[in-house]
């Protein structure tokens, strides 16, 4: 009988049995290219120097403040006082810091309303109790089980180079976590299209209420674990964000390149 990660295929759901089968025959004809991990495309874990940016960014940022280069100077002041606050702030409070909330309170008004102004303060917060424990822990066991998979650091592993396993499939599409991947998506707002379909359809080009599968690596890291940290980094964009053909083409920063980070809203 055919198995994937140590289980017959039979006791999998169609889709997922589909889905392994499709990926092997892929993987089969893919192009090779170099074996690696996470450390590759991470200077802070390879050790590796960072390139030095191409000449034009440094082009890029005088076109980008030109006539208010005091202006942004003095922002940078405010930031930094502001920060400064925010420190002081984050010692006396510790990691309660973080906003949290458990999933069956995503009902609960009140508990919403309270997460919600922390969350939009922080940019940052925690959703417990979205998968039953037992559940949780066969998906963990499933996947350390397979002997298959490569992983960073390499004597004890906490980033696997797995993306479509069996076990991250059933987490990406499980109810509850599905549920609260759409309410965090709801507190961004989305403006009316610019270039409606007709008079009366204004609608957003963008929802925030559909969650797309992104498939990352599957990480499992022990409470305390100091060995294994990713330096600063932006996921999914770095510098083209800001770039003019980038976010730039909607405008996104100019409140910050003006000198007037305040006046900036991230969920817009």
């Amino acid at each position: 009988m055919a198995t994937c990660l140590g289980r017959p295929l039979a006791r999998f759901p169609r889709c997922l049995r589909n889905q392994t089968i499709r990926l092997t025959a892929t993987t089969a004809t893919a192009p090779s290219k170099p074996s690696g991990d996470i450390s590759s495309v991470f200077p802070s874990l390879s050790g590796a120097a960072s390139p030095p940016l191409e000449p034009r960014f440094a082009d890029l940022k005088k076109r980008l403040i030109r006539g208010h280069d005091s202006q942004l100077q003095d922002s940078w002041c405010r930031l930094l006082g502001a920060l400064q606050q925010e420190r002081e702030e984050i010692k006396a409070l510790g990691s309660t810091v973080v906003p949290e909330i458990n999933f069956y309170d995503l009902s609960d008004v009140g508990k919403r309303t309270k997460f919600r102004d922390a969350l939009h303060k922080r940019g940052v917060a925690v959703i417990r109790r979205m998968v039953p424990e037992k559940e949780a822990l066969d998906w963990k066991e499933l996947v350390q089980r397979s002997d298959i998979y490569k992983g960073f650091p390499t004597t004890n592993p906490a980033v696997y180079e797995l993306y479509w396993s069996p076990s991250q499939i059933l987490a990406r599409a499980h109810p509850n976590i599905l549920k609260s991947q759409r309410f965090l998506m709801s507190h961004w707002r989305a403006a009316p299209s610019s270039t409606p379909t007709s008079e009366t359809n204004r609608a957003p080009l963008i929802s925030t209420s559909h969650p797309v599968t992104y498939a990352d690596r599957l990480r499992i890291r022990q409470p305390g674990d100091s060995g294994f940290a990713l330096g600063p980094h932006i996921d999914g964009g770095s510098c083209e964000r800001w770039e003019e053909d980038g976010y730039g083409l909607g405008g996104v920063y100019d409140s910050i390149f003006a000198g007037e980070w305040e006046n900036y809203d991230p969920w817009k």
